[in-house]
């Protein structure tokens, strides 16, 4: 038996399958996303994510109960101390009404969960729910310990919600991109999810604290706000739509031959075998036809919630400032002319209010530059 694990440190810590052609010493996943590929000993718990390429804390060196399978189908996640940027569990977690609708008994689950010895009490398990709804509110607090948690919080009231949209935007343009290589129904649909709760969460802050936050001159951030929000939300529509496209493309009939050649095609473009879905802590792998079902279901509401809270954030914080309102929803088949548009006119349009904010901003800053330059040109002709 090889003394060096089969997974990465990357894959390993966020407990997903971890991939990689014969000719490479890279996993699929970190060549795409351009990090560097650790393999560790067995029984190490090798670089957690996010702490840099150094060598991993004494801490980490001690394997858990989550580690103690190399490449786990099935595993019970936790939320140990190992920060996982691709771990949607928390935000499935808050989230499940996504899946009352859905007949899971239904789904035709290939690996059910090991029937030997829990890894955790009931307490344990309740604790790491605990932390999943805490670290869903409030993603960007620090606590390690009790010392530094009070220093965390002032840090976390102080930082400029244009920077966080700045840097869910760079994430946002980066994650296009891949997503134009490569589909992962397990990696990138867990991404797709947690950029949108990251969005929607920006929206709630910028909801309750008003579009300049901390304050600054409202002259100087209202358009800029709009521009940003608009750009994210171009991103997270266009990954929806490639998403969903795909899903749909496992749904199709394949009965035909050249249906059948063309989903060879694009599994033989993916390097997963078979896509793992993220519950509540438990990661399941099932079928490519029941993903994507579920996938449909759950793209399908955080698109529906993601443009709720777009919307009540223009109304309850920028449409009085461009003399435009909201119409009050009229859920009456009259009304809904455009099908997937309810409740919503040209007038009202959130897209339209956050654009018109752009544009004023835009236009007032060009008059500004080009009414002083045209004084100045005056007053060195005279």
């Amino acid at each position: 038996m090889s003394l060096i694990r089969s997974t990465c440190d990357r894959c390993y810590a966020a407990k997903t399958r971890c991939t990689k052609d014969a000719s490479s010493n890279q996993c699929h996943k970190c060549l795409r996303s351009g990090t560097v590929c650790n393999y560790s000993p067995r029984g190490k718990a090798g670089r957690p994510l996010g702490r840099g390429t150094g060598p991993s804390s004494p801490s980490s060196q001690h394997p858990t109960s989550a580690m103690s399978i190399d490449e786990p189908f099935i595993s019970l996640d936790l939320f140990s101390d190992l920060p996982s940027d691709e771990n949607t569990a928390a935000y499935l977690w808050d989230h499940p009404p996504w899946l009352d609708d859905y007949e899971q008994p239904h789904l035709p689950i290939t690996e059910a969960i090991p029937s030997g010895p829990s890894t955790a009490s009931s307490a344990s398990s309740n604790a790491a729910a605990d932390f999943a709804h805490r670290s869903t509110s409030s993603a960007h607090i620090d606590t390690r310990s009790s010392s530094e948690a009070p220093s965390a919080a002032a840090s976390l009231k102080s930082e400029s919600l244009h920077s966080q949209l700045v840097v869910t935007q760079t994430e946002l343009i980066a994650f296009s991109e891949s997503l134009a290589v490569s589909f992962s129904m397990t990696d990138d649909m867990e991404v797709i999810y947690r950029l949108s709760a990251e969005m929607t969460e920006i929206l709630q802050r910028f909801k309750e604290n008003g579009l300049c936050y901390p304050p600054i001159p409202i002259a100087k951030c209202h358009g800029m706000t709009s521009l940003l929000i608009l750009g994210c939300y171009s991103y997270l529509l266009e990954a929806y739509e490639f998403a969903m496209e795909k899903l749909r493309h496992e749904l199709r009939d394949t009965s035909s031959p050249t249906a059948m050649l063309l989903q060879r095609q694009q599994r033989a473009a993916s390097p997963e075998e078979a896509p793992q879905i993220n519950i509540g802590g438990i990661r399941l792998q099932v079928s490519r036809k029941s993903a994507a079902e579920i996938h449909l279901q759950l793209v399908s509401q955080t698109a529906q919630n993601l443009r709720e809270s777009l919307r009540q954030f223009v109304m309850h914080t920028a449409a009085h400032r461009c003399s435009m309102d909201l119409d009050i929803v009229d859920e009456s088949p009259a009304s809904n002319r455009t099908g997937s548009r309810a409740g919503e006119t040209g007038r009202g349009d959130t897209i339209e209010i956050l654009t018109e904010m752009a544009q004023r901003e835009l236009r007032r800053r060009e008059d500004g530059i080009f009414q002083y330059i045209n004084e100045s040109a005056a007053q060195k002709t005279r």
